[in-house]
């Protein structure tokens, strides 16, 4: 019931700020039918069906989001609520805020700072696999944006202890601003980039050791986009565990993609590489998607990795692999995905886990 309320609440607020000048109101809701069967190695497959949207929507049943911007002069507010567990009846607070924080606007917007549980990073990977940002903690970002480089966005962030709200009971001035990070993005007609680096000090441990600093990147080459309408290249990655005190810790993601989007189909390719103790693993994924009408289009996806640390299988050409193929149909503001999905990958040694699911999705954003 408190949920329900607190839902209740934020969506009135909603409808009511559509009248006040300076409220601008976005969202979506994601949720769908899904039904799956797994078969683990010989045994008999399992299946069951259940509300559920697999996308990037989260937990079992969707998601409901709720983005609020506020702006009055040069100051402003931004706040988002989401919601994606809903088999209980409390709020998660504060997981249900991804961030809520205020900022302002200064010396002709040259300067930015904003204070709060950040959020909404101009430093941030920006996906599509993945979405990670390093300044997600409460604190305060400061972002200088000089009118003789247009397009540059360089600062620094005072932040919270990163590893689940712990805070040392013990700890000095300048530990806490070893949590800090710096970041810095440039936008420019044949290239963008951005770039942030989170410290790490020696009180927030994870592990009883030093977890190690964060690095997180994505470059984008925008030159052959006015050669070839609809050709995008993009590259992101995370390091996590910088020169940690347990060396298991490190690890590596790097994704980097291609896509051609003319009016007609949309074709994507994507290769990814992961690394860490005793993993490496090799990530492909191809898709292609035509555009039958304006509201309706089909395509499919293919899947394959392999790792190369450990072998699950000496007789297996890949760690795990699937075939997605998709039809979407958007009406308006929303759409519906009918979605199947066969694949394998090995859970362990020598035990291959075959998987079908069916996900018809309802995705709904204003």
């Amino acid at each position: 019931m408190k949920k329900f309320f607190a839902v209740f609440a934020l969506a009135a607020f909603a409808a009511l700020s559509g009248y006040a000048q300076g409220f601008e109101v976005s969202g979506e809701v994601k949720t769908g039918m899904y039904w799956q069967s797994i078969q683990e190695g010989d045994d008999e497959a399992k299946s069951r069906g259940f509300v559920h949207n697999n996308d990037d929507a989260g937990g079992n049943q969707g998601r409901f989001r709720l983005n609020f911007h506020y702006t009055n002069g040069n100051i402003g507010a931004k706040i988002r609520f989401q919601e994606t567990i809903w088999d209980n009846t409390q709020i998660r607070w504060p997981d249900a805020f991804p961030y809520i924080f205020a900022y302002a606007n200064f010396l002709d917007e040259q300067l930015k700072v904003s204070a709060g549980k950040l959020g909404d990073s101009p430093w941030g990977m920006g996906g599509p696999e993945k979405w990670d940002e390093l300044d997600t903690r409460i604190g305060i970002r400061t972002e200088i944006k000089p009118a003789i480089v247009s397009g540059l966005n360089i600062g620094f962030v005072l932040n919270d202890w990163n590893l689940g709200g712990v805070t040392p009971v013990d700890q000095t001035l300048g530990e806490v601003l070893q949590e800090s990070v710096l970041g810095v993005s440039y936008d420019h007609d044949y290239f963008a980039f951005r770039f942030a680096y989170r410290f790490d000090s020696t009180k927030d441990q994870y592990n009883a050791s030093n977890e190690g600093a964060e690095l997180i990147y994505r470059v984008e080459e925008r030159a052959l986009q006015k050669i070839v309408n609809g050709l995008q290249i993009w590259a992101n990655g995370h390091y996590i565990g910088i020169d940690p005190e347990d060396e298991t810790l490190f690890a590596t993601t790097n994704w980097l993609y291609a896509q051609y989007a003319p009016e007609a189909y949309t074709a994507q390719l994507r290769l990814g590489y992961d690394t860490g103790w005793k993993r490496q693993v090799f990530h492909g994924r191809a898709s292609f998607y035509y555009n039958i009408f304006s509201f309706l289009s089909a395509g499919a996806s293919v899947y394959y990795a392999q790792d190369y640390e450990t072998k699950y299988s000496e007789d297996s050409a890949f760690y795990q692999w699937n075939f997605e193929p998709k039809v979407k149909l958007t009406l308006g503001s929303a759409y519906f995905e009918l979605v199947y999905h066969y694949g394998s990958m090995y859970i362990r040694q020598d035990v291959e886990e075959k998987t079908q699911w069916i996900n018809l999705r309802l995705v709904y954003t204003f």
